[in-house]
This record gives structure tokens, C-alpha cells and sequence, in this order.
């Protein structure tokens, strides 16, 4: 194609994009018109967002590589994006498993890998085992690291 008859196609396509976006900011100040003025937020009407603060993987890989090391653990995985962070499965011995969990929160804490809702789930690691996803269904305890009270 000639360079001649490139620049013909073109011009009609940026005309067309500069009218479309004229039409856009029309739009949007017609929209601005009609509102009415918005009142300023006074900052004590604002209430304060709790931030969870974000762990350092190394803390995350000290905190697995010590809770792997235990004799009961069979396997385990951490998600900070669930309700529950910590799924630790171990052998049913048909015992509750509430002081399991509450040491494993220790165990954590030892490693500053305790913050606001940090919670460690214990599972049954043969049921768990064939369903990985359904941590939920195999819970033998499910302790709040930071209340020590089961969840």
C-alpha cells in the first residue's frame, strides 16, 4: 500500500476518536451539572480501617519449616487469604485437637507469624488427604491464634 493511501485511512479514524471523545467529556460534564455540590466529610465522621499487616515470606517459611518439623504433622498449607490461614493435618487419634492447634498458634507466635485473625485449623490428614480443598469438612479443631479460643 502507497504511503499516500495509508494516511487517507487515517484521518477518519482519528477524526472519529477525537469525536467520540469530545462526546465523552461532554457527557461527563452534563453529569457534573446537574449534581448537586457534594458536603466536605468531617474526619471524625471517618472511622479508622484496620490493616491487617502483610508477613515476610521469610517469617511464612520459618514459621512452615518449624511447624513441618513437628512428630503429629503430616502436611500443611498457609493461605493468608482465607479465613483460616493455617491448615495443619495430623492422624485422627479420636482425641480433641483444640490444644494442638492452640500450641501450633505458640509455635507461630514464637516466629511473629501471629497478627490480628490469624487462625490455625487441625485436620484429619486421611480425609483431608482425598478431598485437599475441604479443609472445612475434616476440622478437628479450629483455634484463634490470638484469643486462644476454639472458632
Amino acid at each position: 500500500m502507497s504511503e499516500k493511501a495509508s494516511s487517507q485511512f487515517s484521518a477518519p479514524v482519528l477524526y472519529g476518536a477525537g469525536l467520540v471523545a469530545l462526546a465523552l467529556i461532554i457527557l461527563a460534564g452534563l453529569r457534573l451539572a446537574g449534581q448537586e455540590e457534594v458536603a466536605p466529610v468531617e474526619i471524625a465522621d471517618v472511622q479508622a480501617i484496620e490493616i491487617v499487616p502483610a508477613l515476610a515470606p521469610a517469617i511464612i517459611q520459618k514459621a512452615k519449616d518449624d511447624l513441618a518439623a513437628e512428630p503429629t504433622v503430616i502436611d500443611l498449607a498457609y493461605d493468608p487469604l482465607l479465613e483460616v490461614q493455617w491448615n495443619v493435618a495430623v492422624a485422627d487419634d479420636g482425641t480433641r485437637r483444640d490444644g494442638l492447634a492452640s500450641y501450633f498458634c505458640m509455635v507461630l507466635g514464637d516466629h511473629g507469624a501471629v497478627v490480628d485473625g490469624t487462625k490455625v485449623r487441625i485436620v484429619d490428614a486421611e480425609k483431608a488427604d482425598s478431598l485437599r480443598d475441604a479443609y472445612r469438612d475434616y476440622a478437628l479443631a479450629t483455634v484463634d491464634c490470638q484469643s486462644g479460643q476454639p472458632f
